[in-house]
Order: C-alpha cells, then sequence, then structure tokens
C-alpha cells in the first residue's frame, strides 16, 4: 500500500486539471515512504516481494508476552518490522529495523488484564506488507479481579496570541480547562483520574515534551485522552497548531506541527488513545461554485476560530490556494502517520468547515457539546454505562447542529464532527456517569487555574 496506493496516478489518468492537488499529493507519497524507510525503487512484484511472518512460540511470564517469531523476506529485503497490540503499534511508526535473509526475533510486550490481541507484521524494500501473523493472549488473573484503569487528560487551549495577526480567541482557554472538570469528574470509572492542561502562553513547541511526560505513565490498559483547542494551519501540506508565541512568518521554527503532537503518544503503553481537536484550518474555504470565500465577512452571531485572509496568504507566500490537504478533504494527508499509532482522532469540523464558539456556552461548540454529553450521560444512548466512541460522536454530531440552529438559525456556518482517524480493534469508551457532584479522592490534577 505504501507504494501502491497513487491516487495522484488515478487523477492524472482520470484527466483532472488540478495539478496543484495532485503535486501535494505526490509529495506526500515521497514523505510517507521517507518516513517508512523505504528507499528502493522500481514497481515491485506482489508475489515476489511479498515477505512473511510466522510466529514461532509464545508463552506469558506475569503480565509479559514473550513472542518468537521468524521472518522470510521478499526479493528487496525486509526494512522493518512492527508489533500492534490491539491495533495500536508498539515499536516507533517507522517499526524496528530488519534486513536481508531470514531473521529470527522475541520481544517482550506488556499485556493488559483480559484477552489481549497481538498481530507482527513487516514492510519490504519496496513497501510491500506481510500478511499480518496473529496470536490472542489472556495472562492469569489477579487476585481480587480486574483493577479499573487509570485515565490521563491532558489539554492544551489558546486563546491568546502575541501575534497581531493571529485573531485571538475567547475560549479556548475555557474549554480545555472546562473538560479537565469533566474528566475528572468521571473517577468513579476508574482507579485515578489524572488532568493537566497548559493554556496561552503555557503553549510552547515543548509542549509535545510535556504531554509525553504525562502519557509515559500509562498502562496498556489505561486511557490516554489530549485536547487541543486554537489556531491550526498548512503550511507546505503539514498541519500545525499555533502556539501562543507563534510568528506568522516562520510558522515551522515556532509552532507545533502535529508529527510532533503525535509523537507524544509514542513513550507511552497506553492502547486506548482519543486525541480531542477543535481546531480550523485557515480563513478561506471553496464555495458551491468552487471560488474562494472569506468566512470573516459572513454576517453570523457565532464566532468562526479562523485565520483571516490577509493572515493565509502571508503564510502562502501571496497565495490563497488551498492545499493538497484542504482540497482533498484531509487534513492529515501529510500526516499520515496517526493511522499507525492507533490514536481515535475527532475533530471538530470536516476540513472544509469551521469551528464555532459562542458567548452563550462560553466554550466553543464543540467543547459545549462534549460537556453535555458527558455530564447529562444522554451519550450513552443504549444507556448500558459506558459511552462508546461511537456513540460520543453520533451525539456531537447532531447536538452541535441543535446548538447551531437554537442561537443563529438563519446561520450559512456549519460545523460536523468527525472521525478523522480510528482504530477499528479498539472500540474504545468512557464510563457513564451522572455528572456534578465533587470529584472523588482518586482524582489527580496539575497546573489547572482555579
Amino acid at each position: 500500500a505504501l507504494r501502491l496506493n497513487r491516487p495522484d496516478i488515478l487523477l492524472e489518468r482520470l484527466g483532472t486539471s488540478d495539478l496543484a492537488t495532485i503535486e501535494g499529493i505526490r509529495k506526500t507519497i515521497d514523505r510517507r515512504q521517507r518516513k517508512a524507510n523505504i528507499t528502493s525503487t522500481g514497481t515491485p512484484d506482489e508475489e515476489e516481494d511479498l515477505p512473511h511472518v510466522r510466529i514461532l512460540n509464545s508463552r506469558i511470564e506475569g503480565m509479559n508476552a514473550k513472542i518468537e517469531f521468524e521472518i522470510e523476506p521478499g526479493e528487496s529485503g525486509v526494512v522493518s518490522y512492527q508489533i500492534y497490540h490491539h491495533g495500536v503499534p508498539v515499536f516507533p511508526p517507522s517499526g524496528n529495523r530488519a534486513g536481508s535473509g531470514v531473521f529470527r526475533f522475541e520481544e517482550s510486550i506488556l499485556l493488559s488484564p483480559g484477552e489481549n490481541k497481538l498481530e507482527i507484521s513487516c514492510l519490504s524494500g519496496l513497501g510491500v506488507e506481510a500478511a499480518r501473523a496473529t496470536e490472542y493472549l489472556i495472562p492469569p488473573s489477579t487476585s481480587g479481579g480486574e483493577e479499573k484503569p487509570d485515565l490521563y487528560f491532558f489539554g492544551i487551549g489558546v486563546s491568546d496570541y502575541t501575534d497581531e495577526r493571529v485573531s485571538d480567541l475567547s475560549y479556548a482557554d475555557d474549554d480545555a480547562r472546562d473538560l479537565a472538570t469533566v474528566f475528572r469528574s468521571l473517577s468513579p470509572g476508574y482507579r485515578n483520574v489524572h488532568t493537566e492542561v497548559l493554556l496561552d502562553d503555557e503553549v510552547t513547541r515543548s509542549a509535545d515534551e510535556a504531554i509525553a511526560e504525562f502519557f509515559g505513565q500509562a498502562r496498556p490498559q489505561d486511557c490516554i485522552v489530549l485536547f487541543v483547542a486554537g489556531h491550526g494551519i498548512h503550511v507546505d501540506d503539514s498541519y500545525y497548531f499555533l502556539t501562543a508565541d507563534t510568528n506568522i512568518d516562520d510558522i515551522p521554527a515556532v509552532a507545533l506541527a502535529f508529527e510532533e503532537i503525535e509523537g507524544s503518544f509514542d513513550r507511552s503503553l497506553s492502547r486506548n488513545r482519543l486525541l480531542l481537536l477543535d481546531t480550523c484550518e485557515s480563513g478561506e474555504r471553496l464555495s458551491g461554485d468552487g471560488s474562494l470565500v472569506d468566512l470573516q465577512t459572513k454576517r453570523s452571531r457565532f464566532t468562526p476560530r479562523v485565520l483571516s485572509r490577509e493572515t493565509h496568504r502571508i503564510v502562502n507566500a501571496g497565495s490563497i490556494e488551498p492545499s493538497a490537504s484542504y482540497l482533498t478533504g484531509d487534513r492529515f494527508l501529510g500526516n499520515d502517520l496517526f493511522r499507525r499509532k492507533g490514536v481515535v482522532v475527532i475533530s471538530s469540523c470536516g476540513s472544509s468547515e469551521v469551528a464555532l464558539e459562542h458567548s452563550r456556552f462560553e466554550n466553543g461548540l464543540f467543547t459545549e457539546a462534549l460537556i453535555s454529553g458527558f455530564e447529562t450521560a444522554r451519550a450513552d444512548s443504549n444507556r448500558d454505562g459506558t459511552i462508546l466512541k461511537a456513540e460520543l460522536i453520533a451525539f456531537i454530531q447532531a447536538e452541535i447542529p441543535r446548538l447551531v440552529a437554537e442561537v443563529d438559525p438563519e446561520t450559512t456556518l456549519s460545523q460536523t464532527p468527525r472521525i478523522d482517524r480510528d482504530n477499528l480493534e479498539n472500540p474504545l469508551g468512557f464510563p457513564s456517569v451522572l455528572l456534578g457532584e465533587s470529584p472523588s479522592s482518586n482524582s489527580t490534577d496539575a497546573a489547572i487555574p482555579r
């Protein structure tokens, strides 16, 4: 798939005239192959180049699995192998380096209570992935029954920016703070709940290190949640979150690339990972006739979290043409490794929409809908005591249009949350708890202003 998944070639053969999109996709494919350490050229013969993985032996020692496996490479050798635990890669996205010849390896994997699905795959020099060898393992039960997991919530919210060309927001910082309160209130369903937030000028380029250190405490069965609210924009087809001190003249030097935020998940053992994004592309979108529309000129009772048309022009060296990621509707086209980390990514809006905020809620609509879903337990549609990710996204997709219509039924702005990345191996859910009570003693927090 890394070499043969070529939408750029399909678009060319279909006769599209959108050369900018084709070139953007092509650059993304080149970047993707470099990340995967694929340097060989040529088109592979799938049958000849297909590597094979066989699990030779597995045993359980306490809560650890010892897996012995063999890799037989195809004609172009094997550049790396990867182990997936419930769909989450155990090693960094590029995998563990391999080589030529037939290899035998043994790896130790920390298991979760209950059934564990482990998959092993490898990648040839021409980007052909082996069929995954699969093993299901159940560690011995601990005395006293299965222990509850921990919940880790890290919130980032930036409303105030030092660069005057970046419009300030009203409630992005409140969103991070308020969601931390909501997740702390879920403490009856967890062994411990840990929360931390960074707000406004606390959010710098080094924020990814703070996130990584925080999530590094989690065990495989624990759940980690990262929430990010503020301005986002594409530069050279990579998506950036603007820190408070971002300089529009040189965004990559100061802002946080989403690949860096993505990397903050690498050190965590957690197999339950959720990223909530309340950011937009920019102050542009395509109208029905394909012309660019400056959203900040639209009359609405809502404040869109967008950058101005002029700021967008400065960032893109005079051009107001949207990026390939923007045009294809995939804001993470250039950050494709999200799908290899087992992170469920829920975005507040589509790539051609805007995230909205309003003084009535003192929050962004995305956050307001999340809070409502948890506080009232309405997101638990089947009332089984668990709010699954599918229930959560369905609820906020219905709730946000309701809030929009309630405040401004005549607005032309729309906001539709979506799952940008999913982990089908993990249903991911949260306990359905009626909130409003004081957090239990098993709730800890750090850096949350009172």
